[in-house]
């Protein structure tokens, strides 16, 4: 089911492909998911830098671009997105897995908060400077970089997408890349400003 924005979507479990779509003018979200299962969102084109004119109004969504309620699988690949919720671009997509290649979001660069430590992931919706220790963050929302500040940061501890512990006791020196669905534990105390995170 989809129409005039905001669109919203109940995917029952399994999975909806939708592509070029075009979302504006609304005080809400451009897309609300509700429901369990994988939705792949291809060329999406949501709200509007403001210069432009449309009917009934200046085609900026005030929420979010894709917001969901974090049972289903979310993908966005290609496309504009703009919205006036923030000025930062990591916070237009709530309960996204991957967003990738949509212009005015892409690349994220800087996250100033990119760990949430409740639901243990790192890179969009995070809450938190600094890591906790003994938590295990998977890339979520966007993949991530890491780069130590100070030469060197860590320990660290790998994991793949299952889980599979790949290193243990690993140092970040220079910068490690983190793909969504990867994730890592901090086994002991990070300081604040010790570890910077992009995202791609």
């Amino acid at each position: 089911h989809y129409g005039v924005a905001p669109s919203r979507f109940l995917p029952h479990p399994g999975h909806i492909k939708m592509d070029t779509l075009t979302l504006f003018g609304t005080n809400g979200d451009a897309i609300m998911v509700t429901g369990e299962g994988f939705l792949d969102v291809h060329n999406i084109h949501a709200g509007s830098t403001g210069n432009q004119a449309f009917y009934g109004g200046s085609g900026i969504i005030g929420g979010y671009c894709v917001h969901g309620d974090g049972l289903a699988d979310i993908y966005v690949d290609s496309g504009f997105c703009h919205s006036n919720r923030s000025s930062d671009s990591n916070n237009w997509f709530s309960n996204v897995t991957k967003v990738s290649n949509v212009r005015g979001v892409s690349p994220v660069g800087f996250i100033e908060t990119p760990f949430n430590h409740e639901r243990g992931t790192i890179g969009f919706d995070g809450n938190s400077a600094v890591p906790k220790v003994n938590v295990t963050y998977k890339a979520y929302g966007t993949d991530v970089s890491l780069f130590a500040t100070t030469g060197t940061a860590g320990p660290i501890h790998l994991h793949d997408s299952n889980g599979i512990l790949l290193t243990e006791h690993g140092m970040i020196s220079g910068h490690i890349s983190l793909p969504v669905g990867m994730s890592l534990t901090f086994p002991t105390e990070i300081l604040e400003g010790v570890l910077k995170v992009t995202g791609s």
